[in-house]
Formats: structure tokens, sequence, C-alpha cells
């Protein structure tokens, strides 16, 4: 089996766009110049050193920290498409300009997209490395991806993406076989299989898998990975082709209620009202894929518990959660956020809410009040969230940074607190 080695130094972008930044103060010959791009590096504290200069200048070359990390990350950024060589030296590409051009403490959304592009269209063999890539074609992102398709894995165990030889299914589902070893398997068996090192095993799951997270392609939580919907997207599975619109005879599917399981991730596989319907089969992979999410669960778990303690009888069905105590029903969608997925997950939650309510209130003899609420587990960042849905009539609700749950209707959270506990709460 081929191995590529990966970069293995800074995997943070905002760490990433200093460096650029570093760089475009030196001239092309400087920054093709290791040491003079190390410890420019160095003086801007992009990257730090126990070591004086002094002390490090009297090690050899070999040892001197800020001269390998000039060319680790001089490879990074070629491989990028951030930086390129030419006779003068090395300059930055437009990309590594207009990244070098952002500012601020947070990503900016052009400078997100750019960083996606860039980890996206990253190709072995490489150009500007041809010898360290011989015999394969492949593209580490969507080897990534296609691993996590089919369910999550341990974080270190995507390592194995660059251990394949091309795209094709039978070998990512030999680098998936690996990955899922990742617990149970000893590493130094595991790197022998990848013909590799343990080392280069445990650098190659540390930067790259970093770098997919921060651009939202995939999440890690608890040890394990998973797939975000913006990581399906961009593997092409994101129902966007033809839909097929045909009469269907198949009776339409009652949701079925059940109690919430403490065990673990309700099962949920839903049949497409339309077999026939690619869209539809689409969808329903995502929103299976998102409660197979951690992220998701955990807040799912986290307000069934506070609803269970605030008298409320909790089920669910296709829907997250319906609830109910005396008069008082509630209709949830979870939703978990990554950095770039707000708009995109509270389309579906409005979506969700509207079509499961309407399948409940159907069920309902007479008039039945019946409170809609997108539930996520942090809170919006953008305000357009709030007006949305407030804009629908659904209540927003997060988990706060202290682990508590919270709601931006303050009247609602004691109407679901109730009145004696919302006045000692405030007393």
């Amino acid at each position: 089996m081929p191995w590529v080695k990966f970069p293995n130094y800074i995997n943070k972008l905002w760490k990433l766009r200093s460096a650029l930044q570093v760089a475009r103060t030196l001239n092309p010959s400087e920054l093709a110049n290791d040491e003079s791009y190390g410890y420019a590096l160095l003086d801007a504290g992009v990257i730090t050193s126990r070591s004086s200069v002094e002390e490090l200048k009297l090690k050899s070359p070999a040892d001197q920290g800020p001269i390998t990390s000039g060319r680790g990350l001089h490879e990074m950024f070629q491989l990028l498409g951030m930086m390129v060589r030419d006779p003068d030296g090395i300059q930055l590409t437009e990309a590594g300009n207009r990244i070098a051009d952002a500012s601020g403490e947070s990503i900016t959304d052009d400078e997100l997209n750019l960083w996606r592009t860039s980890l996206l269209d990253l190709r072995f063999p490489h150009e500007a490395f041809p010898d360290k890539s011989v015999g394969v074609d492949f593209r580490p992102a969507q080897i990534v991806i296609s691993m996590l398709e089919q369910g999550p894995l341990p974080s270190q165990g995507l390592a194995f993406a660059f251990a394949v030889a091309n795209e094709t299914p039978s070998e990512v589902e030999r680098a998936r076989n690996l990955a899922a070893q990742w617990n149970d398997v000893p590493r130094q068996e595991l790197a022998n299989a990848a013909s590799t090192t343990v080392r280069e095993l445990e650098n190659n799951a540390k930067v790259f898998p970093g770098l997919l997270e921060q651009t939202g392609l995939i999440r890690r939580a608890g040890g394990w990975a998973y797939v975000t919907t913006e990581g399906l997207e961009a593997l092409g599975i994101d129902g966007s082709g033809p839909r097929t619109v045909e009469p269907s005879s198949a009776p339409v599917r009652k949701a079925r209620s059940r109690p919430i399981d403490d065990n673990g991730p309700a099962s949920w596989s839903p049949d497409p009202v339309d077999p026939k319907d690619a869209a539809e089969r689409a969808f329903l992979r995502l929103v299976k894929l998102e409660r197979a999410n951690a992220a998701h669960e955990l807040a799912l778990r986290m307000l069934n518990d506070w609803l269970v303690e605030l008298g409320f009888t909790t089920a669910q069905a296709d829907y997250d959660i319906h609830a109910a105590r005396d008069d008082l029903e509630i209709l949830v969608e979870v939703k978990s956020l990554t950095a770039t997925n707000a708009r995109r997950q509270t389309i579906s939650a409005i979506g969700q809410l509207a079509y499961y309510y309407n399948d409940l209130a159907r069920d309902a003899p007479g008039s039945r009040q019946l409170t809609r609420v997108a539930f996520f587990d942090q809170e919006p960042s953008h305000p357009q969230v709030s007006s949305v849905l407030h804009q629908e009539h659904i209540e927003l609700g997060w988990i706060n940074d202290d682990g508590n749950i919270a709601f931006a209707d303050a009247a609602f959270y004691d109407t679901l607190v109730g009145s004696d506990r919302a006045t000692s709460a405030s007393d």
C-alpha cells in the first residue's frame, strides 16, 4: 500500500494566515530560503522556541526549529496552492494573497471558502513535489469524506486517507477498514499494514483532519469523526441533480413515536415518500447522518433530560422531540452548528418542523396548540437565524457556554420551567 506524507506543522487557519502575512514581508529569494522565512516566523511570534535565537544558531541547521518550520510551511503552502516556486524564488499566489489580506480574530467567509477550495483541490501526485507521491492518484479530502460517508470513524484513523493509491471504492474501503481498527489494533501493526511508521501515521492524523474540521467539511468529537452536510455536498452527494417526480401508489408512511432511549443514538432510517425521488433520498441521508453526529445527539439528550425533569413526557419519531405537559406541547428539531452551516441548518429546521407539525396536527381531534422549537448545540452567532425563526413563529433555543439550556424568549423559557420554578430561579 502506498503512503503519502502530509506536512506536520501548523493546523490552525488563523496561524496559517499569519504565516502568509509574514511571507509577504519577504522578497521571493528571501521567502525561498528556509532559514530566512523560519526566523521571520519566529520573530513575528507565529512560531515559538524555548531557546533564544543565539542558542538556536549554535545548533546544526537540521536541529534549528525555525528552519524546519520554514521548510515545512513552504511545502504545505505549495501543496495547498498558496505559494508557488518560480525562477526568482517563492511567490504567494492569488489565493495566498487574498488570505493574507484578511484580518480580525475570526475567519471571514471569503477566507473560509479559499481554504476549503484549496483542501478539496489538493491532489497527489503534486506538480511541486512529484517525487513525494509516485504511483498514486487521489485527493485526500475526497478520500476522508468518502470514508466517513458510510459512518463515523475514530478520528486518528483518518490518517489512512493517505494510504491509498487512487479513489476507487476498493481503496476507500481498505482505508476505512484500517481506520476502524484504530482503537483495537496495535499502532505498529496498523503502520505496517499502511507501509509507514507509527510516527508518520500519527502525524498525518493531526494536521489535515484538523484543517478539514475548521473548514466545516468534517466534525470531530469524543475521539470520533463525522462527515457534515457540507462535506457530503463537496463530494457531490447533495441531491442537486434532476428530481424524478412520478406518481406513487405507495401509502404515506405514518411517523410512529417512541420513547427517547438513554443508551445511545436512536436508529432512524425512514423510507423516502417516493422511492424514485433521488433528491428526497439524498436529503434523508443527510438528516440520518446528522442524527449520528455526536454534537446533535448530546444536545438532544441534554434538552430531553431537562424537559423530563420539568415534568414533560417526551417521545421521538422522524422528529427529534415531541414533549407534552398538561395542555402544553412542543415539537423540537435539534441542529448542530459548524462554522459554515447556520443558514442551511436553519432552513432545514424550518422545513422539518413545518412537515412534522402538519403530520401531528392531522392526528389531533379539534384544535391543538403545538409550539415549534429549533434547538441548537450552541448559540447561533448570525442574527438572521433569530429573526427568521421569529418571523416563522418558531422558538429558538440552544446550549449556552456554561452548559445550560437557554431560549431567546425569556417568557417562553418561564412557561417551560413553570411559574414556581421561574420565580425561585429569579430570587
